[in-house]
């Protein structure tokens, strides 16, 4: 399990930006909070899944511009 600031660093994103992802559903994690504010904890493969969606969404959209500039 990762810390929201380790997944940040590998990401290259904000802490704010990966809660942002974990609230929106696009990146499974753990609530581990016992007040309010919560303490999300990232299984090292839903990083990995994470990585694969984004990189297949980003190779189909090159590939779609690609497309569309020939």
């Amino acid at each position: 399990m990762l810390p929201v600031e380790d997944v940040a660093a590998r990401l290259g994103l904000s802490a704010d930006h990966v809660c942002d992802l974990i609230r929106a559903g696009a990146l499974a994690a753990h609530n581990f909070a016992l007040g309010r504010r919560p303490l999300y904890r990232v299984p090292e493969e839903s990083l990995t899944d994470f990585l694969k969606r984004t990189r297949t969404q980003n190779e189909a959209a090159a590939g779609a511009e690609n497309t569309a500039a020939a």
